[in-house]
């Protein structure tokens, strides 16, 4: 199993909602990467942001996300267990702050995604 975990630090929320850090709304930093472990089977979780899940000829799962706020506002885990990918995608403050992300998935895997507040498009994939 791997697990990768990027909490970042809430005291910059906290110094922003208390004004003492200026925040900049359109602040957003683009990341993309690959799963080199076999997958079976994903499962997203987005507190906030929009999602597109594409087929893939490609044998392995490819993410890209955009995350949109200031630096500490991001919460990200991506863990591979058993063949299952969990990617959970959130936010340690309220405002200011989403994750939207493209992920292009192999046709032949199952996708479950639960978005809270965003918008998704899944094309070709097998929902379960």
């Amino acid at each position: 199993m791997s697990i990768f975990r990027i909490t970042v630090a809430p005291a910059i929320a906290a110094l922003l909602s208390a004004g003492i850090l200026m925040a900049c709304e359109n602040a957003s930093v683009q990341e993309a990467f690959q799963i080199d472990e076999q997958v079976e089977r994903v499962e997203v979780f987005v507190e906030k942001g929009d999602v597109a899940i594409w087929t893939s000829s490609a044998s392995r799962v490819r993410v890209e996300r955009t995350l949109v706020g200031q630096p500490g506002m991001h919460v990200l885990e991506t863990r591979v267990d058993q063949g299952t990918l969990s990617l959970l995608m959130s936010c340690e403050v309220p405002l200011g702050c989403a994750v939207d992300s493209s992920l292009y998935i192999p046709a032949d895997v199952p996708v479950v995604v639960e978005v809270l507040d965003g918008s998704l498009h899944i094309d070709g994939l097998p929902q379960g």
